[in-house]
């Protein structure tokens, strides 16, 4: 976490977005121990907000707003803010040479996403272009 420190100190970002938390429980990653320091004595401690991925554990239980899986949409209204974390290749996050037209999203199926994470009172968080 030396680096997420260091780029705290030095940027001062209102949000942090962290990933890969299927890898290793939180104190692996010293998760906890960063988020403490982050929300009480950082320089961006009373603005910073933070998704769920800091751990195994951690996606839909903990974090200032939601994102639990890859393309989450719970279907109905949250008591928690939430975002839909989603990519509009359906194969892939990363970019594909030799993907297909018929491999990204139909202008309906992304209307149609934007309007269900919407009145579900969520936010689509990037379409992932790569």
């Amino acid at each position: 976490m030396p680096e997420l420190i260091e780029l705290v100190n030095s940027y001062k970002p209102e949000v942090i977005w962290s990933d890969g938390d299927w890898e290793a429980q939180d104190w692996y990653w010293n998760s906890t121990l960063f988020l403490q320091w982050l929300f009480n004595d950082s320089p961006v401690k009373d603005t910073v907000v933070v998704n769920d991925r800091w751990g195994i554990d951690i996606p839909c239980n903990h974090g200032s707003y939601y994102t639990c899986t890859d393309r989450y949409n719970p279907g109905t209204l949250q008591p928690h803010k939430w975002e839909n974390a989603m990519t509009l290749d359906l194969q892939s996050w990363g970019y594909r040479r030799n993907a297909a037209a018929v491999d990204y999203m139909t202008i309906e199926q992304l209307l149609e996403t934007l309007a269900s994470t919407i009145s579900c009172g969520g936010e689509v968080s990037a379409y992932n272009l790569a």
